[in-house]
């Protein structure tokens, strides 16, 4: 495997992708621990976009029958997001027993309305730890996704969901996104959103607990708390949810 590794940092741009295409999920594997060089270009290679083997996905827990699910489905281009976020829940992965669950988390925009359109997701769904979808896209990071399942599903942002009653600056601090943070603070400004970024879930644990706890590359862990602490950053970028602007108007 070294030598292939080393071969292929050798390769021509134009052709590393076509040759990473070949490798097993176990050569795969060994290329995301090293975490060298190597690792930086599939992370940014046709790797994420593989329908199998899911490559490294299939080293972070989750049950072989929902990875199956979403390789069906086809619903996901790229697994880059969705590995990123599944690397904070490691420990908890086999507790993900749907595969909208999946589609949630990666943040993409076309897989999310797939799972609105074949009714995967409403605004009643919550999976076993009581999370709903608007959670879920939040802890994706993508202030896009949480926009989409607020538009579409129409869900309150100010439920508190999962066992310790999280809110949403709890999932988007959990997810290392600034972006996602500084967007519910804009929600939060607007009257839309009733908890802020001190909220505490049932256990005490604010959310820059959270990103403590789980963030643990230091530039990105000072701007979430950055973020946490400094509301309103970009909240002139922001525009309120077609659906919630309806309600706030006299």
């Amino acid at each position: 495997m070294q030598n292939r590794k080393d071969s292929l940092s050798e390769l021509p741009e134009e052709l590393f992708d076509h040759a990473v295409s070949f490798l097993t999920a176990k050569e795969l594997v060994t290329l995301g621990s090293v975490k060298k060089t190597i690792y930086a270009e599939l992370k940014e290679s046709n790797t994420w976009q593989l329908k199998e083997p899911l490559g490294l996905i299939k080293t972070m827990g989750v049950k072989p029958k929902i990875l199956q699910e979403i390789q069906d489905m086809a619903a996901i281009y790229s697994y880059k997001n969705l590995y990123e976020k599944l690397c904070y829940i490691k420990q908890w992965a086999d507790e993900i027993h749907f595969s909208w669950e999946l589609i949630l988390i990666s943040g993409e925009l076309s897989a999310i309305n797939y799972a609105i359109e074949k009714e995967l997701i409403s605004n009643k769904t919550h999976n076993r730890s009581g999370e709903n979808p608007l959670y879920l896209a939040s802890f994706s990071g993508s202030v896009d996704a949480m926009k989409l399942v607020m538009e579409k599903l129409d869900i309150d942002p100010n439920e508190l969901t999962g066992a310790v009653k999280r809110s949403l600056f709890h999932a988007a601090a959990w997810s290392g996104s600034y972006d996602a943070i500084e967007y519910l603070h804009f929600l939060h400004s607007a009257g839309i959103l009733q908890h802020d970024h001190k909220t505490e879930d049932d256990h005490g644990n604010e959310p820059a607990t959270y990103v403590d706890w789980h963030v643990k590359e230091l530039s990105l862990n000072a701007k979430c708390k950055q973020a946490l602490l400094d509301p309103g950053l970009k909240k002139d970028e922001y525009k309120l949810p077609e659906e919630k602007k309806l309600h706030l108007e006299p």
